[in-house]
C-alpha cells in the first residue's frame, strides 16, 4: 500500500466506524424504549405472536433514524424493525417498505450473478418462514427479493421474486388478512371482506 493510499484510509476508518457505531447504539436504545413503552408487544410467554401496537411515537422515531441513513446498509435494522413491527400503522409501514424500494433500485444484477442471488434470496425466505430473524436481515431480504422482482434478467426468477415480496409485505402476524375471492355451493361470488367485523373461520384443506 502506497503512502498516500495509506494515509486516505486512516482519514477514512476514523469517520466510518463511529458513525456504525452510532447507528447501532441508537437502534439499540429505540429498541429497549420500545420494549420498555409495549411490554404486551414483546412478551415471549405467549402461544400466539404477541400483536403489535396500532400506532406508537416510537415508530416515527425509528423511522427519522432511518432517513438519516436513507441509502445504506445503516438504515436496514430501522426499516426491518418497523417492517415486523408496525405492520399496523400503515403511514410509518408504507414509508418503511418506500425505503426498502429506493435500496433495491440501487442494486444491479446480470446474468453472471443472477442464480446466486435468487438461491440466497429464496433460502433467506424461506427461513421466515421457521423462525424470527433480526431486523436488519428481514429488512435485508426484503431489499434482495424486491431487487430480484424488478431487476433478474430471467422472467421465471422475477414472479417467484415477486411472490416472495408478497409473502413478506402482506402475509405477517397483524396484518389485515388479503382479500379472498371464491364461490359457494350455489356458485355465488363472495369475498373475505364481505365478513368484515365478524368472526370467520378459514379452513385450508387440499385432496391429493
Amino acid at each position: 500500500m502506497n503512502r498516500k493510499l495509506a494515509l486516505a484510509v486512516l482519514a477514512v476508518v476514523p469517520v466510518v466506524l463511529p458513525a456504525q457505531d452510532d447507528a447501532r447504539a441508537e437502534y439499540d436504545r429505540l429498541v429497549a424504549a420500545y420494549a420498555k413503552a409495549h411490554p404486551a408487544a414483546v412478551a415471549t410467554d405467549t402461544v400466539l405472536p404477541p400483536l403489535p401496537p396500532e400506532r406508537s411515537p416510537l415508530f416515527h422515531d425509528f423511522l427519522t433514524a432511518a432517513e438519516r441513513h436513507a441509502g445504506t446498509d445503516a438504515a436496514l435494522p430501522f426499516l426491518g424493525f418497523l417492517l415486523q413491527n408496525a405492520v399496523r400503522d400503515r403511514e410509518v409501514y408504507t414509508a418503511a417498505v418506500a425505503a426498502i424500494d429506493v435500496l433495491a433500485g440501487a442494486i444491479e444484477i446480470d446474468a453472471a450473478d443472477e442464480k446466486a442471488r435468487y438461491e440466497a434470496s429464496r433460502e433467506a425466505v424461506r427461513h421466515l418462514k421457521y423462525s424470527t430473524v433480526d431486523d436488519a436481515t428481514f429488512a435485508a431480504t426484503l431489499r434482495d427479493a424486491k431487487a430480484l422482482a424488478v431487476n433478474a434478467p430471467t422472467e421465471s426468477i422475477r414472479a417467484a421474486s415477486a411472490r416472495s415480496v408478497f409473502k413478506l409485505e402482506n402475509l405477517r402476524p397483524g396484518m389485515t388478512a388479503p382479500d379472498i375471492v371464491g364461490r359457494d355451493l350455489d356458485g355465488v361470488e363472495f369475498k373475505l371482506s364481505d365478513y368484515r367485523g365478524k368472526v370467520v373461520v378459514l379452513d385450508f384443506w387440499g385432496d391429493w
